[in-house]
């Protein structure tokens, strides 16, 4: 059964599976696309190319598949794919993208905290969350299991691998590899991130190795394309290969106080 307010505006082909619900004043647009038991908040806009997954539930006065704010941008069809299980929370931002080339996309169990923007193009694995506030710029790529904190940025086309941890109000302009902590303004490398490595369920023989790659990278001197190769040919660091097949900002660098020769 699908239950929609009396004050709700719903396109007459928009399609909604069994079981959704929509608040009141909310917005749904003609040809936006939601699964099974979803719930759309009261003065929540769903744009025309939503296609969302089983189960999202969309804040109040959340803006979900808006307009992409890029001056280079048409006006032609595009979409947002937002993965099944995610919580998008009171007043957040999230884009089309800016071609039909491919979606922004957000993967399952995303949690998307108040305020938090999602930039056209980018796209987010599962199990993520961005705290209140987070910005992602167009393009940016998050692998799964990342954790940004409240009020951090990062920057276009910037890379995150699997597993990393963003500190409060931090400036990722810089690709960061996979289980890494990056903090500070601009962030810096900031050691191995144990907790997301145990959050993803890697073994403490999988999560030394991990760490132990990352030492490669930081401590060794190194050139940083060289110790990527032979990480990412390794089947048990997979989530290297696919940093290293998307990386294009340069490694995010390392601070001061701690001990480096990194080149990239």
């Amino acid at each position: 059964m699908i239950k929609i307010h009396q004050t709700a505006i719903v396109a007459p082909d928009a399609q909604l599976g069994d079981g959704c619900e929509v608040g009141p004043w909310a917005i749904v647009s003609s040809g936006a696309e939601l699964g099974e038991r979803c719930v759309v908040a009261p003065r929540a806009f769903v744009g025309p190319g939503a296609r969302v997954g089983n189960g999202v539930k969309i804040g109040i006065g959340a803006a979900v598949a808006v307009e992409p704010q890029d001056l280079k941008y048409d006006g032609a069809p595009a979409l947002l794919e937002v993965g099944e299980g995610c919580v998008i929370r009171e007043y957040a931002t999230l884009s089309v993208a800016t071609t039909q080339d491919r979606p922004t996309r957000i993967g399952p169990r995303c949690l998307v905290m108040a305020y938090a923007h999602v930039g056209h193009d980018c796209e987010v694995g599962a199990n993520c969350v961005l705290s209140n506030g987070v910005q992602l710029a167009g393009h940016a790529t998050l692998g799964d299991g990342c954790n940004l904190g409240g009020l951090s940025a990062v920057a276009q086309f910037c890379v995150l691998g699997d597993g990393v941890f963003v500190g409060g109000l931090s400036k990722v302009d810089r690709d960061v590899p996979p289980y890494s902590k990056a903090l500070g303004n601009p962030a810096r490398w900031g050691g191995f991130n144990r907790v997301g490595a145990e959050r993803a369920g890697l073994s403490p023989e999988s999560s030394a190795r991990f760490e132990g790659a990352l030492r490669e990278l930081y401590r060794r001197g190194r050139p940083v394309d060289e110790v990527l190769a032979e990480l990412a040919d390794d089947p048990e660091l997979a989530p290297y290969a696919a940093f290293r097949a998307r990386r294009r900002m340069g490694l995010i660098g390392i601070s001061r106080d701690q001990v480096s020769g990194i080149r990239d």
